[in-house]
Formats: structure tokens, C-alpha cells, sequence
């Protein structure tokens, strides 16, 4: 009998932990140029495949004010432009059932289009494809990361001429 109960209790705090995983989740976004990147010599690939946007959907952009990434250190800073900051609320799919989020923003010099995809496998995971359009030369440039993450952490995604910052934190009770 003791045996039945602990193993009962085992498989309750099981469930309990795969039910905090599978919740609802706030996630912020920053996407912001680096604007020291110029004095590269890299080389660039042009020929990048199609962005697959057909599923994707926006943002909702009411719910920055929660904001957790510093944005006012990126709009103060003469070494960065922050292109957008986005939030939104959503639960953690299981990654065939993902619907990407459409990140854009449109400057004077620059364009920034792409996808975020947030999923749950056995642990949590974000999918980053964001393509940079230079309006001036035409040259387009890709940042395509996967990344496992865990809430309540900042997440870098790099390249050398732009980059992202993702927040992610748990909705509700913690």
C-alpha cells in the first residue's frame, strides 16, 4: 500500500510539472540593428529561399507595456535602432500545431520581415527567422536560430548587423 501511494504521488507531481510547462506564456520580442556593423568585410548570401508567412499572424502590440526588455537602453544608445518591440500571450504547441508570429518594421533604410515560431517538445523552444532588407543596396540579410529557452530569461539571437532579444515568462499563477 505504502508503495501504491508513492508511486501515486510521484505521478502527481509529473502531471503538476508537465501542466506549468504546457501553460499559457507571455513572450516579448526586440528587434534592433547594430549600427557599428558596417565595417564588415563578410560576404553575404543574396539568393535566400522564400519566407513562408502563410500560417503566421500578428503580434498583438497592447500588451508592450508589461515590457521586460530594455528598449529605452536600445533607443538611447547611438550603436543601436530599434526596428520594433512586440508582445503577445499565447499557449505552447506542440510544434506541428505552431502558428508563427509576423514580425515587420519598415524605416527609411532598412525593411525587417519574418517569423517567430514558439513550441513545446520535451522542453521549450523558439524558432527565429527574420530577414533584413537594406533599402539602400538591396541586399538582404537572414538571422535563422533555433533555440531551446526558458521563461524568465532573456534570449539573444545574433548576426552581425541586426539581432533580437526574446523575454519569455509564464501567464498566470506561477
Amino acid at each position: 500500500m505504502k508503495r501504491i501511494l508513492v508511486f501515486c504521488l510521484f505521478l502527481a507531481s509529473l502531471l503538476q510539472v508537465t501542466a506549468a510547462v504546457a501553460g499559457n506564456y507571455y513572450i516579448e520580442l526586440a528587434v534592433f540593428i547594430n549600427n557599428r556593423a558596417g565595417a564588415s568585410s563578410e560576404i553575404w548570401n543574396s539568393e535566400l529561399p522564400a519566407l513562408n508567412t502563410a500560417r503566421a499572424v500578428e503580434p498583438t502590440r497592447d500588451s508592450v507595456s508589461k515590457g521586460v526588455i530594455p528598449v529605452s537602453r536600445l533607443r538611447n544608445s547611438p550603436d543601436y535602432t530599434l526596428l520594433t518591440h512586440v508582445s503577445w500571450g499565447q499557449s505552447a504547441p506542440i510544434r506541428s500545431n505552431i502558428t508563427p508570429r509576423y514580425i515587420h518594421a519598415d524605416t527609411s533604410s532598412y525593411r525587417l520581415s519574418g517569423t517567430v515560431s514558439f513550441y513545446q517538445a520535451r522542453f521549450l523552444f523558439v524558432d527565429v527567422d527574420l530577414r533584413l532588407e537594406d533599402k539602400r543596396s538591396g541586399q538582404v540579410y537572414q538571422l535563422k536560430q533555433h533555440k531551446r529557452v526558458k521563461p524568465k530569461e532573456m534570449h539573444y539571437f545574433d548576426h552581425p548587423l541586426f539581432g533580437a532579444i526574446l523575454y519569455v515568462q509564464r501567464s498566470g499563477k506561477q
